[in-house]
């Protein structure tokens, strides 16, 4: 799921929610509704209510207590017509959504196309970001998108776990590198996926790495499945490495914990809108 589809359930659940809350607030408001005249040089409120079949008015412009019932009344009226029709709306956008998985398009390809190598349906092209930023951060996000866009030397360190496709057909090894990956996407954030890299005579190969505004490389590790023991000893070690070449958490390298590939997406949305963006 793009952080646009999840982003737009999140904005349904929003608009039902006020909805319920304004319903709720409107079954207990008072009878009847608000009018005004101008009399005697003065502003004069009234009530308007049925009672028994007659209209009837009452100046209540004393009364604060009604005043505010009925402000609040007429509010949650007109908040209800627009969150209902927002909610309407957006039911038929989330109702209607696709899930967009590469391996379903190209399996929906005839003959001609099918016998096609699978590199060239794909544009590893880092573009515009699908979400919105003030002018600073589209500065910042561009900076380096030449040098996202250049080939790099990818891990081929157990190749045959890379099973997952993204969205620009890079094969990544579990769910949350795929999550990871569509949402840098989905910002424009230019990055190269398991490159290889020899620091201080060592090959280090970080799941993500990133060029910051001083040109300088930082790098994103995502450690999935720290309550497996072999795979926690395997990448302390990892950062043991790290920071002997002078690769420091905290630093130039950003590190994120999860157990059984349980990710938070808040926690990733978190981490690029506040360490890697400003860096950029």
């Amino acid at each position: 799921m793009s952080i646009l589809d999840r982003e737009l359930k999140k904005l349904l659940s929003f608009y039902e929610r006020q909805c319920d809350f304004y319903s709720k607030e409107l079954m207990k408001a008072p009878d009847g509704c608000l009018y005004h005249q101008y009399s005697h040089g003065k502003n004069q409120f009234l009530v308007s209510t049925i009672e028994n079949g007659v209209r009837e008015r009452r100046c209540i412009t004393n009364d604060e207590e009604v005043l505010r019932a009925l402000a609040k009344k007429e509010f949650a009226v007109k908040a209800i017509r627009i969150l209902s029709k927002n909610i309407k709306l957006l039911k038929k956008a989330v109702d209607g959504l696709m899930p967009f998985d590469p391996d379903m398009i190209l399996q929906s390809m005839n003959k001609a196309y099918a016998l096609l190598p699978e590199a060239y349906f794909f544009d590893g092209n880092v573009t515009a970001p699908l979400l919105i930023f003030d002018e600073s951060d589209m500065k910042k996000i561009s900076r380096n998108r030449d040098w996202g866009n250049q080939p790099y030397k990818e891990s081929q360190y157990h190749a045959e776990r890379k099973t997952i496709r993204t969205s620009r057909g890079t094969y990544v090894r579990s769910k949350s590198e795929l999550a990871i990956i569509e949402s840098l996407y989905d910002h424009g954030i230019p990055m190269h996926y398991d490159e290889e890299h020899i620091i201080n005579g060592k090959l280090l190969v970080p799941d993500f790495t990133f060029k910051d505004r001083f040109n300088e490389l930082f790098f994103w590790e995502y450690m999935g499945m720290m309550d497996d023991t072999y795979y926690a000893k395997r990448n302390l070690n990892k950062l043991d490495d790290y920071c002997k070449a002078g690769i420091i958490p905290g630093d130039n390298l950003i590190v994120t914990f999860d157990k059984s590939d349980n990710i938070n997406m808040g926690i990733i949305e978190a981490i690029i809108h506040n360490e890697i963006i400003p860096r950029l």
